[in-house]
């Protein structure tokens, strides 16, 4: 009997034993989980705080490139305008050039009508454009300074059947890159006559 108690007491030792070591684990093991919840929280707040991180990013990054994007293009119009508008000055220029060498010829001195020594204008006296014509042309340096590289002609077209063509000046320019005509109606006065006929007074300028 007292050998069974013995063992009843001994097998409820080791009950206890066993009990409070399976207690122990369970505990243990419950512990890590809770520590791997939390370093999986863990895990999962980093990954979304970097998720978000590499969206801020990306979305800087886009904002930058459409902003470079727009700045190329606003570079681009605005260089397009200056050319546009340096364009619009050149040829400004260069038909205030071609009129300003047309007022020259129509008011050349030696062409000009003149009534008790006042002058005439739109006048071209028949006589001084005939001796202008050739004198003109054989002094072309001299008169560079003011018709530069043009062509100057004096055209009758009325009366139709005297019609005629005078050539004042001629220093074309090879190789031009534009030509701009001028046309002036003038007056054209026979002193022995004292007749008017009806011309044309054609300038032609070469720009370089």
């Amino acid at each position: 009997m007292q050998n069974r108690k013995l063992q009843k007491q001994e097998n409820f030792i080791n009950y206890k034993i066993v009990k409070f070591s399976l207690v122990n684990k369970v505990k243990n093991f419950v512990f890590k989980l809770y520590k791997q919840s939390k370093i999986f929280d863990r895990f999962r707040k980093n990954r979304r705080f970097f998720l978000k991180s590499q969206i801020q990013m990306g979305e800087s990054i886009a904002i930058l490139f459409i902003f470079f994007i727009l700045v190329v293009f606003g570079f681009v119009f605005y260089m397009n305008i200056m050319k546009s508008s340096a364009k619009v000055e050149i040829e400004e220029n260069i038909q205030l050039k071609a009129i300003g060498i047309a007022q020259k010829a129509s008011f050349l001195p030696e062409l000009q009508c003149s009534e008790e020594n006042v002058r005439v204008e739109n006048c071209i006296d028949v006589l001084k454009l005939e001796f202008a014509s050739g004198l003109l042309e054989e002094n072309n340096i001299y008169y560079y300074d003011l018709f530069e590289f043009s062509n100057i002609t004096v055209k009758r077209i009325f009366p139709p059947e005297i019609e005629k063509t005078w050539h004042l000046y001629n220093n074309t320019l090879t190789g031009y890159r534009n030509k701009l005509s001028t046309f002036i109606p003038v007056s054209l006065f026979n002193p022995d006559s004292k007749k008017y006929d009806f011309g044309i007074l054609t300038v032609e300028v070469y720009i370089k």
